[in-house]
């Protein structure tokens, strides 16, 4: 084992012990190589501005408890698919503090790489996460992200998972232009993505499940597709979609997402707008809500061409709210609006995952002639799911 022991001085990095014990210092770079991991950083230091940190392939850094790694400048983290990097806690459970990387720095990149009970923080202008898994055993406050993230103008994670136990939230993010979230599978984690003052945002193709809060959370955010999500189990909303005195979420659209077994499949509130387009609703005490709740304005919008399939109710709304339900489904009551059916839509296998009708089911070629047609061109289907000819 290497040990690392690093003091601020001078507003430079020194490093104490035997050379080949520090990373390597080329001037402009600071570097942990594979040579010479494992290492053991039992104090906090601080890259200073300006100044590249890197992580290379292969590398493992054991981290004490309460410590900081501080970066100023870009961070690059490199791990491959057959060398990831790993960020240890050296007492798995009680956890190291937080890798940060604050303001001023241009980027950060993060590869094929694991945070094992740490936490991570960026004010970085660009960031870039690929296969990044974080594993959380530590008791962390309900707000206590696996990762958030300030004022980024470039913004992707994608195919990056986060492991925990209900404690914290996954990925927060604050006031970043474009964030895209794509590809991630969250596993007991409250707030699996949280979206604050977000603009233009993407949240697709990500798979959550067994959470005791919400999976997906908007809060004033404008312009934000949240398409193609699988999300079970949540104990509050599979997608919450309002203001929590940020202020309202508005031109949101909701399409072809799956939402089982919640509270609330998804809420509208505090005067929030969206558009609820080809999703399917499963065994959810409440499929879909509009909710003026603590705000004195309701919220508006659109359900069209959705499945409720065996929710306790389809859904629900206080007097200050609008909804219009069109082109949908559900067997267990009549839904009022334009073109409902009251029939049961045939799906394959809806207790084992699979949403697909089946040949001849009600659904196909009944949904809204407004919404985007099938892939093979024929009017949409109701539902997730479209029926494969």
């Amino acid at each position: 084992m290497r040990y690392l022991f690093l003091f601020l001085f001078s507003s430079q990095i020194m490093f104490f012990g035997c050379s080949k014990d520090a990373p390597e210092d080329f001037g402009n770079a600071l570097v942990f190589t594979k040579s010479e991991s494992p290492y053991l950083i039992d104090s906090t230091f601080e890259i200073e501005p300006g100044r590249l940190f890197r992580i290379e392939a292969g590398v493992e850094l054991i981290i004490d408890t309460g410590v900081f790694i501080n970066a100023f400048g870009p961070v690059e983290i490199l791990g491959t698919i057959d060398e990831p990097v790993y960020l240890n806690s050296k007492i798995p459970g009680k956890g190291w503090r937080q890798f940060k990387v604050k303001p001023g720095a241009e980027y950060v990149t993060v590869e094929n790489t694991v945070f094992n009970d740490g936490t991570f923080t960026s004010s970085a202008d660009k960031v870039y996460f690929n296969n990044v898994t974080f594993n959380n055993a530590q008791n962390l406050a309900w707000d206590g992200a696996m990762a958030r993230f300030w004022n980024a103008t470039e913004f992707l994670i994608e195919n990056s998972t986060v492991n925990a136990s209900n404690m914290g939230e996954g990925f927060l993010l604050h006031n970043v232009k474009n964030p895209v979230v794509r590809f991630c599978t969250f596993n007991k984690i409250p707030d699996g993505v949280e979206y604050i003052d977000a603009e233009n945002g993407r949240i697709h193709d990500c798979i959550f499940r067994d959470g005791n809060d919400d999976a997906i959370d908007l809060n004033h955010c404008s312009g934000t597709v949240i398409e193609r999500n699988l999300i079970f189990n949540y104990k509050d909303c599979g997608m919450e979609i309002g203001s929590e005195n940020f202020g309202p979420s508005t031109n949101i659209k909701v399409y072809k997402n799956i939402m089982v077994g919640c509270k609330k499949g998804l809420i509208i509130k505090e005067d929030s707008k969206a558009r609820i387009e080809n999703n399917t609703f499963f065994k959810n005490d409440i499929g879909a809500e509009f909710s003026a709740l603590n705000s004195n304005g309701g919220s508006e919008g659109q359900i069209l061409s959705c499945v409720f399939l065996e929710n306790t109710q389809a859904f629900k709304k206080d007097q200050a709210s609008t909804i219009d339900v069109s082109y949908s489904l559900c067997p267990d009551e009549v839904l009022q609006g334009d073109q409902n059916l009251n029939s049961n839509p045939m799906l394959k296998n809806p207790e084992g995952e699979d949403f697909s009708p089946l040949n001849g089911s009600p659904c196909i070629d009944a949904g809204s002639p407004n919404s985007p047609v099938d892939s093979d061109g024929s009017r949409a289907d109701i539902g997730a799911v479209s029926f494969e000819k």
